[in-house]
């Protein structure tokens, strides 16, 4: 199979493309936890290296690579401003759809086994003259993460090098959605100029992180 791809993509006079882009743009999402289901809103900025090949046919429409994204996002959990950072790698797939030399349409399947969510957050209460202050941070973990993607590409293809490294721009959408199924909670709670304590949780959870993110995306082709 390999070689009759091989002897496909040869065949066709295609020559392999490396695509290197920046990503940055806004999210809005949901943090479903218990009966909850939190609003969540901030910005995501990433990375993706794909490789796909160069259409003088309609063979080989696809292409494969690696994506990095992290994503911060604020949101309010019994009245309590948290704020999360959710970081994720791994590899994507895809469909290579050239409209014209120009244009492109690109659709990703992307899988990160390497997702981490952790939130971290600040609160006072006053209680019988005291100040009480509490510093909570948690960590989730569980399934991976899956992000459906698609791309609007342009390459510009005058004023530069030569017309195979070409500058490449466009806007992005994706939905991306993991579960996590365990939760380490660390609460830190001081009262004036006392020592803070802490006090160290795990706990089994069943909640589902889903972001829609729109970004702008820069790179180029070589």
């Amino acid at each position: 199979m390999g070689l009759g791809l091989l002897f496909l993509f040869f065949a066709t006079e295609a020559s392999a493309h490396l695509a290197l882009t920046a990503e940055v743009g806004g999210l809005v999402g949901t943090f479903a936890k218990a009966e909850e289901s939190l609003k969540a809103t901030g910005y995501a900025y990433g990375f993706a290296l794909n490789w796909h090949p160069e259409h003088k046919s309609q063979v080989l429409p696809f292409s494969i690579g690696l994506t990095g994204k992290q994503s911060k996002l604020s949101y309010m959990e019994n009245n309590i401003n948290k704020d999360a950072t959710h970081n994720v790698f791994g590899p994507n797939l895809g469909l290579y759809l050239p409209i014209n030399e120009l244009f492109i349409v690109q659709i990703f399947a992307q899988y990160y086994p390497a997702a981490t969510l952790s939130t971290l957050s600040t609160n006072s209460v006053v209680l019988n003259s005291n100040n009480f202050k509490y510093a909570t941070w948690e960590a989730f973990s569980g399934t991976a993460a899956f992000e459906g993607r698609i791309n609007f590409t342009h390459d510009k293809t005058d004023g530069q090098f030569n017309k195979k490294n070409r500058f490449r721009s466009g806007i992005g959408v994706s939905c991306l959605q993991q579960t996590f199924l365990k939760s380490h909670t660390e609460i830190s709670t001081s009262r004036d100029a006392l020592k803070p304590t802490t006090t160290v949780s795990n706990d089994k959870i069943s909640d589902r992180l889903m972001l829609l993110t729109v970004d702008f995306f820069l790179g180029l082709t070589f």
